[in-house]
């Protein structure tokens, strides 16, 4: 994969993927330094459909193993940065923090291996 300063990324885990900007590739540790940029949650069960979006701009950044990372296409990325403008106060919540965290957890628990480098 060819890595270029300040594209989309994202990770996925389940119905839910993390989009952020690439700020770093170290090449001889295969990590990535990642600025989260959005979570966009789809849930999809028998009830109902539905699909969230959580500003993380404001957050943490990550490292990330490179083997985890998507290249966003352009048709993907830009709807969530409109969703993102119309959100605007939601950019400072602790619960995008919450929500960041608990994503982070299941993608470290669903890939063991993929951290072990």
């Amino acid at each position: 994969m060819s890595w270029r300063l300040h594209q989309i990324f994202y990770l996925e885990q389940g119905e839910t993927r993390l989009y952020g900007e690439l700020i770093q590739f170290v090449e001889e540790r295969h990590l990535c330094w990642l600025r989260p940029i959005a979570l966009h949650c789809q849930s999809r069960n028998d009830a109902s459909t539905g699909e969230a979006f959580y500003d993380l701009r404001q957050g943490a950044d990550l490292i990330c193993p490179d083997t985890l990372l998507h290249l966003a296409l352009d048709h993907e990325v830009l709807p969530i940065l409109t969703q993102l403008h119309d959100l605007k106060d939601e950019a400072a919540s602790s619960h995008n923090a919450d929500r960041l965290r608990q994503f982070v957890q299941q993608l470290w628990q669903a890939e063991p291996e993929a951290f072990q480098q």
